[in-house]
């Protein structure tokens, strides 16, 4: 049974690899790296975010116009992270006054017995992404049909397959001999595994490929000396997958975003 000191350790690790990680180690290209006072702002082709830390209490709502202003000039569009340690505590309701809606949430679970054995679909084949799948790997697993989105993906697959050393390790899942997704694994530098991005193509769901990626990056951590796994889950579809197979909720995280200003 995971105690609250260890529960609250693994939350502020969730917390720490999300800010403390760059998203070139998975080969994306960033445009713009800030810390804007309370405020962590990143921008990628086609996303930013800005993670909201620990405000001045006798001047919230001052910064957080500010910052919102300056972050709008430079993006029109932008998701607006609350961490677990953000403050003040009523932050989400700051943004909703100002006409921001959650977009997104994630539990943040996390595992300390790495041991335990996970069923999966025997079929679901796991590899490393490489030379030889990275063009089915960006064409299946882009999330888009879009042309554009699809070459992004392509050029991030193969500036990471370029990258030497490599902070990250990313996994392709194929299911009857085509791509079907693909999860991304860090081991940190205190033995936590940290499962990052996850994705499985929308006509191979329900099928064990997700699982399979989980279950591959355990069996990689507990190899590797982990003591613990981390991720960040997304509410309303992994979240309640992982939590049945053992995962222990510790914090939450949400995304709010809101129209740019015409």
């Amino acid at each position: 049974m995971m105690n609250t000191e260890r529960r609250i350790w693994l939350a502020q690790e969730i917390e720490r690899t999300r800010i403390e990680s760059s998203p070139a180690w998975e080969g994306f290209e960033v445009l713009q790296e800030a810390q804007l006072g309370d405020v962590l702002f990143r921008v990628q082709p086609g996303f930013a975010v800005a993670m909201l830390r620990c405000f001045d209490p006798a001047h919230v709502d001052e910064r957080l116009d500010e910052v919102i202003a300056q972050v709008e000039k430079t993006v029109k569009w932008c998701l607006w992270v609350i961490l677990p340690s953000s403050q003040p505590s009523d932050l989400a309701e700051r943004l909703i006054v100002r006409n921001f809606s959650l977009n997104m949430g994630w539990d943040g679970l996390a595992m300390d017995d790495l041991s335990q054995e996970w069923l999966c679909n025997p079929d679901v084949q796991i590899e490393s992404l490489s030379w030889d799948n990275v063009d089915e790997y960006a064409k299946q697993c882009s999330g888009s049909n879009d042309p554009q989105h699809q070459a992004r993906v392509f050029s991030n697959a193969h500036r990471y397959l370029q990258t030497s050393p490599r902070q990250v390790q990313i996994f392709v899942a194929r299911l009857d001999g085509v791509v079907a997704g693909y999860a991304v694994l860090r081991i940190e530098p205190n033995k936590v595994a940290n499962l990052c991005n996850a994705l499985t193509a929308p006509e191979f769901r329900r099928r064990g490929v997700y699982t399979s990626l989980v279950a591959h990056r355990l069996t990689l951590a507990r190899e590797a000396g982990c003591t613990a796994a981390i991720i960040m889950a997304r509410t309303t579809t992994s979240s309640p997958i992982l939590v049945k197979r053992g995962f222990v909720p510790v914090c939450r995280v949400s995304g709010y975003t809101r129209k740019h200003p015409r």
